[in-house]
Protein backbone atom coordinates (compact mmCIF):
# COMPACT_ATOMS: atom_id res chain seq x y z
CA UNK A 1 0.00 0.00 0.00
CA UNK A 2 1.06 3.34 -1.04
CA UNK A 3 1.76 6.42 1.25
CA UNK A 4 -0.84 8.27 -1.03
CA UNK A 5 -3.52 5.56 -0.21
CA UNK A 6 -3.51 5.91 3.43
CA UNK A 7 -6.70 7.09 5.23
CA UNK A 8 -5.03 9.67 7.00
CA UNK A 9 -3.81 11.26 3.96
CA UNK A 10 -7.04 10.91 1.89
CA UNK A 11 -8.45 12.52 5.31
CA UNK A 12 -6.00 15.62 4.91
CA UNK A 13 -7.09 15.85 1.14
CA UNK A 14 -10.48 16.16 1.90
CA UNK A 15 -9.95 18.63 4.40
CA UNK A 16 -8.22 20.78 2.05
CA UNK A 17 -10.21 20.12 -0.56
CA UNK A 18 -13.23 21.87 1.70
CA UNK A 19 -10.99 25.16 3.07
CA UNK A 20 -10.24 25.34 -1.00
CA UNK A 21 -13.87 25.10 -2.41
CA UNK A 22 -15.02 27.55 0.89
CA UNK A 23 -12.36 30.13 -0.50
CA UNK A 24 -12.61 29.71 -3.86
CA UNK A 25 -16.44 30.11 -3.71
CA UNK A 26 -16.06 33.36 -1.63
CA UNK A 27 -13.91 34.79 -4.04
CA UNK A 28 -15.74 34.10 -7.38
CA UNK A 29 -19.45 34.75 -5.75
CA UNK A 30 -19.05 38.18 -3.56
CA UNK A 31 -18.96 41.20 -5.41
CA UNK A 32 -16.26 43.43 -4.09
CA UNK A 33 -17.56 47.10 -2.69
CA UNK A 34 -14.51 48.75 -1.52
CA UNK A 35 -10.81 48.65 -1.96
CA UNK A 36 -10.95 47.36 1.47
CA UNK A 37 -12.36 44.14 0.27
CA UNK A 38 -10.27 44.13 -2.75
CA UNK A 39 -7.38 44.00 0.01
CA UNK A 40 -9.23 41.42 1.73
CA UNK A 41 -9.77 38.93 -1.58
CA UNK A 42 -6.03 39.15 -2.49
CA UNK A 43 -5.50 37.38 1.17
CA UNK A 44 -8.37 34.94 0.34
CA UNK A 45 -6.52 34.19 -2.70
CA UNK A 46 -3.20 33.82 -1.34
CA UNK A 47 -4.61 31.60 1.55
CA UNK A 48 -6.59 29.22 -1.46
CA UNK A 49 -3.26 29.56 -3.39
CA UNK A 50 -1.16 28.09 0.10
CA UNK A 51 -3.87 25.30 0.78
CA UNK A 52 -3.16 24.06 -3.07
CA UNK A 53 0.26 23.98 -2.33
CA UNK A 54 0.26 21.81 1.05
CA UNK A 55 -1.50 19.43 -0.58
CA UNK A 56 0.54 19.32 -3.33
CA UNK A 57 4.02 19.37 -1.73
CA UNK A 58 2.39 16.63 0.99
CA UNK A 59 1.86 14.40 -1.78
CA UNK A 60 5.28 14.97 -3.53
CA UNK A 61 6.98 14.36 -0.43
CA UNK A 62 5.18 11.13 0.68
CA UNK A 63 5.59 9.64 -3.18
CA UNK A 64 8.99 10.45 -2.34
CA UNK A 65 9.41 8.72 0.37
CA UNK A 66 7.13 5.76 -0.87
CA UNK A 67 10.42 5.51 -3.13
CA UNK A 68 13.04 5.81 -0.78
CA UNK A 69 11.52 2.62 1.49
CA UNK A 70 11.14 0.95 -1.65
CA UNK A 71 14.53 1.22 -2.53
CA UNK A 72 16.00 0.39 0.97
CA UNK A 73 13.41 -2.60 0.95
CA UNK A 74 14.82 -3.72 -2.26
CA UNK A 75 18.33 -3.50 -1.07
CA UNK A 76 17.30 -5.33 2.03
CA UNK A 77 15.83 -8.04 0.07
CA UNK A 78 19.06 -8.57 -2.13
CA UNK A 79 21.41 -8.50 1.30
CA UNK A 80 19.29 -11.20 2.23
CA UNK A 81 19.60 -13.16 -0.73
CA UNK A 82 16.39 -12.87 -1.98
CA UNK A 83 14.52 -15.37 0.11
CA UNK A 84 13.53 -13.01 3.13
CA UNK A 85 16.28 -15.08 5.19
CA UNK A 86 19.21 -14.32 7.09
CA UNK A 87 22.60 -16.40 6.87
CA UNK A 88 23.48 -14.03 9.91
CA UNK A 89 21.67 -15.38 12.98
CA UNK A 90 21.37 -19.33 11.93
CA UNK A 91 24.36 -20.28 13.63
CA UNK A 92 24.48 -21.38 17.05
CA UNK A 93 20.08 -21.79 17.18
CA UNK A 94 18.78 -25.22 18.24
Amino acid sequence: MSLLDHSGFTYFKDILHAQYETRTQKIILNPLKSMDEALGQEYEKGEAAGIKFAEEFVSIRLEDLSEQIDELLKGRTKDQGGDGSSDDNSEGQD
